[in-house]
């Protein structure tokens, strides 16, 4: 695992606009990263503020493994196992909550039950961050559907049972339906990727 997970952090760290996101991060409290894969936001996240308490969830064991192997010599970073989908998975109270490029992979059924979870477990004030793919049709959205496919299929780095894109208009729905108020930020520039970010705040409690 540890030559493919180093593959993957140099793919991972050129690809996707992990600065950007950290400007919506809050510089302490609890912060979870859902999908943490080998925990390479959460290291930069660490690194840029000493203040943050930062869990990390994953399904895969060898990503885990990696990032436990590796990030160990930080403080106030706490990694585990677990699939973010099931009815046992327990989400520790969170000021923030980061979903980066974790719900593409999850049809619709799933996507509301992980975010109405975060919702719970959100605390007062709490975010939620929703980094995914726009699907726009644009020429980023096709490279990134071609690309998401190899490495996943070709290469499974991800668990996958297909892919669950969707339109901003449709994530906002969703996201009002789960009782958040949010906002989308096109984070797209300088990357071929059709890179989108949600910035989602409780609003009301979610039937």
């Amino acid at each position: 695992m540890s030559l493919s997970a180093r593959f993957y952090n140099f793919i991972r760290s050129r690809t996707c606009p992990f600065s950007k996101i950290a400007e919506f991060v809050p510089d302490g409290g609890t912060i979870v990263d859902l999908g943490c894969g080998t925990g390479i936001f959460i290291q930069y996240l660490r690194t840029n503020s000493p203040r943050r308490l930062l869990y990390g969830f994953d399904w895969n064991k060898g990503k885990i493994e990696f990032a436990r192997n590796h990030l160990s010599r930080l403080e106030g970073i706490k990694f585990a196992e677990a699939d973010i989908s099931s009815d046992s998975f327990v989400m520790p109270v969170a000021d923030c909550i980061m979903l980066i490029d974790s719900l593409y992979y999850l049809n619709d059924a799933f996507k509301k039950k992980i975010l109405k979870k975060c919702f719970d477990s959100l605390g007062h004030g709490g975010t939620l961050l929703v980094k995914d793919i726009n699907k726009d049709f644009s020429l980023k959205f096709i490279w990134t559907f071609f690309q998401d496919f190899i490495s996943s299929r070709v290469f499974r780095f991800n668990r996958i049972d297909g892919f669950y894109f969707k339109s901003r208009i449709e994530y906002l729905k969703l996201l009002n339906e789960c009782g958040f108020r949010a906002e989308d930020f096109d984070i797209s520039k300088g990357y071929f990727y059709s890179h989108i970010l949600y910035v989602a705040k409780k609003n009301v409690k979610p039937g």
